[in-house]
């Protein structure tokens, strides 16, 4: 049996952090030109899935596309897809709208999404936290390579949608 009762706790602990957010994000005038407009980024994953089931892990492969405008300097936001599939089920998916912090030095970023999963027969509320490293390819920093890791929670029975998760991306600012 699996307990729900986290999900509407760490969905408002979410909501409330991005709502932090985004006046620092709004104080912020001059947007160095590397860091402005659009931004994308697509990616494989590997990792483990249900593993807060107690029934043990099984292993996923995983894709992520991201799709968004940066608000600031540090902050930008959009929407995006987590991808899952293994070898026990159908596999499931998180679509979020999604918010990345970049509280230092515009490569090391927090992201936390908040959005609809969906798997075999069953929908549900779902959570994604990541944290990542963009590596900047050329000198002006809009192409990076981003090695990742995060957790998505999801709400769902069929197949159960908990997944840790490490991968590979591209992204272009």
């Amino acid at each position: 049996m699996r307990c729900r009762t986290g999900i509407p706790t760490v969905a408002l602990s979410t909501v409330l952090a991005l709502a932090a957010v985004a006046p620092l994000a709004a104080q912020e005038t001059e947007i160095p030109a590397g860091y402005r407009g659009a931004y994308g980024s697509l990616g494989l994953d590997g990792g483990s899935g249900h593993c807060f089931e107690g029934s043990g892990c099984w292993r996923v492969l995983g894709l992520h596309i991201r799709l968004g405008a940066r608000m600031s300097e540090r902050f930008a936001v959009g929407l995006g897809a987590n991808l899952f599939a293994d070898l026990e089920s159908d596999g499931s998916a998180l679509y979020s709208v999604q918010g990345l912090y970049y509280p230092f030095d515009r490569k090391l970023f927090a992201l936390l999404g908040l959005g609809v999963a969906a798997g075999g027969h069953d929908t549900g509320a779902g959570l994604v936290f990541e944290l990542g490293y963009d590596l900047p390819l050329n000198s002006s920093g809009t192409i990076a390579i981003t090695p990742h890791a995060g957790l998505v929670l999801m709400t769902l029975d069929d197949p159960a949608g908990d997944y840790l998760y490490a991968g590979v991306g591209i992204s272009l600012k």
